[in-house]
């Protein structure tokens, strides 16, 4: 199976620069990679290809539900308890 897993686009005057990431699973999902493939305006393009992307991805998510569970809903719970309180 084959998800886009992220899109980049710079711009600087005239130039483009766009890149679009890939996250490949094969029968072993350990064995997944990501490709991103980079293009220009200039019609040049860049593949590069990187082992264990669904590792990586799992990981960024996880980090990013803990990160908000933090930083948003536990400080929220607190200053409502406290706010509460009086």
């Amino acid at each position: 199976m084959v998800f886009l897993s992220g899109m980049k686009s710079e711009y600087s005057g005239s130039y483009e620069k766009r890149s679009n990431t890939y996250l490949i699973i094969k029968a072993d999902p350990i064995s997944s990679e990501t490709v991103t493939v980079t293009t220009d305006s200039n019609g040049m393009y860049e593949v590069t290809q990187e082992d264990g992307g669904l590792l990586s991805i799992l990981f960024l998510y996880a980090a990013m539900i803990f990160s908000l569970w933090w930083f948003w809903i536990k400080k929220r719970n607190i200053t409502e308890r406290s706010s509460g309180a009086q």
